[in-house]
């Protein structure tokens, strides 16, 4: 098919741009010396040195499955890296914690502490997760924490929520692989394969019904007679309609958070999707990088198509620094989805809001209902029964108070620390 065609070009195209830089980072910090050991000494491991990527886009109402490329060459590889490869998905996995945090009636305005915290594991032991960055940006709301895919906020959200509960979420949604129950799973760390991993995101824009992939549409004999036909994969309310929408919501943070807009102190990682690609539709999606550069994702969606793109070495060697999903594989994401819409003539369309969610303009400071007095406000969705009722409290008259991004009470610590 035409779109089949244009996931093809794409890749290839990108493979090239991206096996450039790599060169460049193996020049500067070759891998470690065992790799290349094991290299030498075994010649049917020499392909492990291609650069590898795949790419799946589903239908997510129908579960058809539009394109689906599971290597660069099928003739050098036949092993399919879309369905076949196991793969720690890194940040892209995020969203399925915050999904469960949103179903548990934890609302995007909650603040959290990304600053140094150590969280005691069950045999006793701390740990202390790190950002990307490896630096750390103070409060922030759910919203920001995802957008900006911060590992110590996401922990905190995972710890309050449950590792076991967002395994159960994860599955329900679409993940078949096995995923451990463990306070690491926001940065990843349990290997899944890219066509559940797209399955499971079609089923936020299909308003929490989750569609089984579908390969094969119908059976012709060989006069051309029809003997079977699907018209779509089998379907399964999982997740309420008011919990995929706002968890649909708070994804396209993703591509359209910017700093300072809506007060908001970080861009979303997806951002170049919209500023270096020119991807404009409504869209939601997520980033995701593994330890040591070893895999980078984008999966995201529109109402009408999810894709998802891994690209990586099937030797899980690092493709050195700053290989990230942003720089490596939303690119091709980006530019995918641009030409798969207009292949399809598929309309500009926005994702739909339930009536029953509530739009309540919050204070940007206290995150209460806004006052005519706020210095700065700006519009919230939540799932319904989560939505704040109480006043603003600090701006209640002509007299601004101080802003609370001075710095929280130690009242509001104490309370924000209570997971």
């Amino acid at each position: 098919s035409r779109v089949q065609q244009i996931a093809e070009e794409e890749l290839i195209r990108n493979l090239e741009r991206v096996e450039e830089r790599v060169r460049i980072n193996w020049k500067r910090n070759p891998p470690d010396s065992t790799f290349w050991a094991r290299i030498k000494t075994h010649k049917d491991t020499l392909e492990n040195l291609i650069l590898q990527s795949a790419l799946v886009a589903i239908d997510p109402q129908t579960g058809h499955i539009l394109a689906m490329v599971g290597g660069r060459n099928f003739d050098q590889s036949r092993f399919n890296r879309a369905t076949q490869a196991l793969r720690q998905p890194g940040s892209s996995f995020k969203p399925f914690i915050y999904t469960t945090a949103i179903d548990a009636g934890v609302p995007l305005t909650k603040k959290w502490p990304d600053t140094a915290v150590s969280i005691q594991m069950h045999d006793g032991r701390f740990w202390q997760p790190e950002n990307y960055d490896h630096r750390y940006l103070g409060w922030m709301t759910m919203r920001e924490g995802l957008a900006g895919s911060r590992n110590v906020v996401t922990t905190q959200v995972l710890q309050k929520v449950g590792p076991r509960k967002v395994v159960e979420y994860a599955n329900r949604m679409g993940i078949k692989s096995r995923i451990r129950p463990v306070l690491s799973l926001g940065m990843g760390t349990s290997e899944v394969r890219l066509l559940e991993l797209v399955s499971a995101y079609g089923t936020l824009p299909n308003k929490g019904i989750h569609v089984e992939p579908l390969s094969v549409l119908k059976i012709v004999d060989k006069n051309g007679n029809l003997l079977e036909e699907a018209v779509q994969g089998r379907e399964k309310a999982v997740l309420s309609e008011e919990t995929a929408a706002v968890a649909v919501n708070l994804m396209q943070s993703v591509l359209d958070m910017r700093r300072g807009r809506d007060y908001a102190i970080l861009n979303g990682t997806g951002m170049g999707a919209r500023t270096a690609w020119g991807f404009r539709r409504p869209a939601g999606g997520k980033t995701g990088t593994t330890q040591n550069y070893a895999d980078a994702w984008f999966v995201g969606y529109t109402s009408q198509i999810v894709c998802g793109v891994w690209v990586g070495f099937d030797s899980k060697v690092s493709m050195g620094s700053k290989m990230t999903g942003a720089s490596v594989t939303m690119p091709v994401w980006a530019q995918f989805m641009k030409r798969a819409h207009k292949a399809l003539d598929l309309p500009v369309e926005n994702f739909e809001m339930p009536a029953s969610i509530p739009r309540v303009e919050v204070c940007g400071d206290t995150y209460e209902v806004a006052s005519i007095y706020c210095p700065k406000k700006y519009t919230e969705v939540f799932k319904p029964g989560t939505e704040p009722k109480r006043p603003c409290p600090d701006h209640t008259s002509g007299a601004r108070a101080t802003p609370a991004a001075s710095g929280p009470s130690k009242d509001q610590k104490k309370r924000e620390y209570q997971f």
